[in-house]
């Protein structure tokens, strides 16, 4: 499987020696969410153009390994999952990286990377409990740089999405780095893949995750006959659909699944619209871009 402002943040002392370059604050708020520039856990998907997703992170671990995606918000904020950072003994985030805006990941991170940006903040949902009744609910965290991103051709955020009553019928794209099938390695190479999002009756209409605790708070997407999905390594990825014409929202975070691309068993995601308030809580010392 697929796998807390009472928010737990670890405020660390130290910041970043390799960190995005800072920017003046009137410069960024003018920059477009949402905005990609077109030329896999992603099971049967393609790989992503240069600059299609300039907002995708990846995150690497104390060991200088890749552990998760996510995807910039703000000019110091990504957003991810909260069971990116559910290791025991809990991670030290103080060693924590991120690198935005390139497609290509190496196998393993390498000391002063002029691309990686040290964590400086990370802020998991105070009602996340991967040891409670549903370990899967409120998936979702903020981790905060050190300093501003630069945004420019290759770095941008993705807009976060209206809140939306159903959001079945709605096809969505999902990215990441994660597995190409379920018992394969993760992929150095970015990837994509197209799935259609599925009603609320039809998710919580799945047998298997009545058992497995599906909530409101999250949203299933995937094709009926399988063959497309997110996977290991893809987890705080975005799924990410189309509004306000050409602009990109990230409506879901990868976040648990039964297996990887099997039929009538569709990933499922952090549903975003239901935690505007708190992403907007606690990214209010960084500037959002316009939607």
């Amino acid at each position: 499987m697929k796998s807390r402002d009472a928010v737990t943040a670890l405020l660390l002392q130290l910041c970043c020696a390799a960190a995005a370059v800072p920017v003046p604050r009137n410069v960024t708020r003018k920059v477009p969410c949402g905005v990609g520039h077109p030329g896999s856990r992603i099971v049967g998907g393609t790989e992503v153009k240069d600059n299609e997703y300039p907002w995708m992170a990846s995150l690497w671990n104390t060991k200088r390994k890749f552990f998760c995606g996510g995807s910039v918000v703000t000019d110091q904020y990504v957003l991810t999952a909260a069971h990116c950072f559910n290791e025991d003994p809990a991670p030290n985030y103080r060693e924590i990286y991120t690198v935005i805006g390139q497609n290509n990941r190496p196998n393993r991170l390498l000391p002063g990377d002029p691309r990686a940006v040290r964590a400086s903040v990370v802020k998991v949902h105070h009602k996340y409990d991967p040891r409670g009744a549903n370990v899967h609910d409120n998936d979702i965290a903020l981790v905060r740089l050190c300093k501003p991103i630069r945004f420019e051709h290759a770095v941008r955020p993705i807009c976060l999405p209206m809140i939306r009553h159903d959001y079945g019928g709605l096809t969505a794209s999902v990215a990441g780095w994660g597995q190409l099938s379920e018992f394969s390695a993760t992929t150095l190479y970015l990837r994509h893949a197209t799935l259609p999002l599925w009603n609320e009756e039809e998710c919580t209409g799945v047998p298997e995750f009545v058992k497995t605790g599906y909530t409101a708070n999250m949203l299933c997407a995937g094709l009926n006959g399988g063959g497309k999905d997110s996977c290991q390594g893809d987890s705080g990825g975005p799924l990410m659909i189309y509004e306000n014409n050409e602009q990109i929202t990230v409506a879901g975070i990868v976040s648990w699944g039964i297996g990887c691309g099997a039929p009538r068993l569709p990933g499922v995601y952090t549903r975003v619209d239901k935690y505007l308030e708190w992403i907007t809580r606690n990214t209010k010392d960084s500037c959002h871009c316009s939607n």
